[in-house]
């Protein structure tokens, strides 16, 4: 009886523990770096699926790789405003790059469709023994910015 009851007050313990430790940082990168080769190959086995369609590809993967880079300086989602387009404008950015990066941004604010899924990070998380939270899916979202900005970077090549 005392042997049953000790493995289970053992488990619960080593289950609390694991929901409850912090994400290191070789962790995080650990799951980024997991990440950006899924995603590389879903972009590059997408693309070379149609390549009739290569012009509309590099468009796309152009508009991903700025709207990655701006959630990267930005550390996060903001709405896209006038001050940014005539910032952009005076960089030499031309109307179609604007436009394709608003889209992108659009779809976020407007119909809450996002490059980032929630159960791409949430299933890293789970698989290391983490209890998802918002905080977690956070940390790991800000790390993808720069991530998925190069894995657009590189299925641009």
């Amino acid at each position: 009886m005392l042997t049953a009851s000790y493995d289970r007050v053992v488990t619960m313990l080593n289950e609390h523990v694991r929901a409850n430790r912090e994400l290191t940082e070789r962790e995080l990168q650990a799951i980024a770096k997991a990440m950006y080769e899924e995603r590389l190959a879903e972009v590059c086995t997408e693309q070379r699926a149609t390549p009739y369609d290569a012009e509309h590809h590099s468009a796309a993967n152009r508009a991903f790789v700025d709207y990655f880079q701006r959630l990267t300086l930005q550390g996060g989602h903001m709405s896209f405003l006038p001050d940014e387009r005539r910032k952009l404008e005076a960089e030499g950015w031309d109307a179609q790059r604007i436009a394709d990066l608003q889209t992108i941004i659009a779809l976020r604010e407007n119909k809450g469709v996002s490059p980032i899924r929630r159960d791409e990070i949430d299933r890293p998380l789970a698989a290391a023994g983490f209890a998802i939270d918002d905080r977690l899916r956070w940390l790991v979202e800000l790390a993808l910015y720069p991530t998925y900005r190069d894995v657009y970077a590189n299925a641009e090549q």
